[in-house]
């Protein structure tokens, strides 16, 4: 499919600059899968690589995608750019739909979003009472 196709290129620019993927890929030690996991952990955090590395070969699928997750969001958190990218790009929309149900959608920083889902949460209980 396309979309497989797209992800496999992306994931073959970014073995570009990752040595030790390229030589797995080479080796055929990884899946495409596990590959498109290690590229874009690796790319967040490169020093972390060859730990990506053993660790898809070693773990099971769902816990190796968590562990990626893990290093890709401690690697970004680390950024002192990470927060500044997040807050511009905040949104939120809300609309009614066909039916005269309202929708929203949106993106807020941890921050501002624990307090705002517990809200809607809060209020989501009481109207389903």
């Amino acid at each position: 499919s396309v979309p497989e196709a797209v992800s496999v290129i992306d994931t073959a620019k970014k073995a570009e600059k990752l040595p030790a993927l390229a030589e797995a890929l080479s080796a055929g030690q990884l899946s495409p899968t596990q590959a498109k996991v290690v590229a874009s952990a690796a790319s967040a955090d490169p020093a972390s690589e060859s730990q990506l590395i053993e660790a898809a070969t070693t773990l099971p699928m769902a816990e190796f995608s968590g562990f990626a997750r893990t290093v890709a969001r401690d690697a970004r958190q680390a950024d002192p750019e990470h927060h500044k990218r997040l807050h511009a790009a905040r949104f939120f929309h809300s609309w009614v739909d066909t039916e005269g149900v309202l929708r929203f959608s949106g993106g807020v920083t941890p921050e501002d979003g624990v307090p705002m889902l517990s809200a809607v949460r809060s209020r989501a209980a009481f109207v389903a009472a």
